[in-house]
């Protein structure tokens, strides 16, 4: 009955490429309480790794009306950075970090999607000295999929008693 447990398992689904299954987790506890914006960062994160742009833009957008955190600036800058919408997806960016100092592994979030690697990595390196809530995640987030192949990422996790 947990929201927040709830979409936790939701989000362990989708840290284990099940997305459908994450996506039904999510809407069940949207059905319960249609204003939890942790479960719209959620979606926004699933339909982004099913490439459905527009259902994940609007629940990026969804997730940053409710929660207004650097967390869901993040998701919604990822999804509009898959679809296409580059110049829209670094405005976000540029947001990211303005509330409060740090941000950077929510920047990275973004960054992959754009990407950009080498800033991505900068940001990723940055998060992780800061002890980002998002680190633990790494490397297991399929948003972080397109940088595996780069050397620098194995090293990264390696570095910081992380694995893949």
């Amino acid at each position: 009955l947990s929201l927040v447990i709830g979409s936790d398992l939701a989000l362990i689904t989708y840290f284990a490429r099940r997305f459908e299954e994450s996506l039904a987790q999510f809407r069940s506890v949207l059905e319960v309480a249609p204003g939890f914006g942790y479960a719209h960062f959620g979606l926004s994160m699933c339909h982004s790794a099913l490439d459905q742009h527009s259902e994940a833009i609007a629940a990026g957008r969804e997730s940053l009306a409710l929660l207004a955190s650097d967390a869901a600036r993040a998701a919604l800058g990822h999804s509009l950075a898959r679809a296409g919408e580059s110049d829209e997806a670094r405005e976000v960016l540029d947001s990211i970090g303005r509330s409060h100092p740090g941000g950077a592994s929510e920047r990275a979030l973004v960054l992959a999607a754009l990407y950009a690697p080498d800033a991505a990595f900068e940001a990723l390196e940055n998060g992780l000295e800061d002890r980002s809530r998002f680190g633990v995640f790494l490397g297991v987030w399929p948003a972080f999929d397109d940088l595996r192949g780069d050397p620098r990422f194995g090293a990264l996790l390696a570095r910081h008693g992380l694995r893949q």
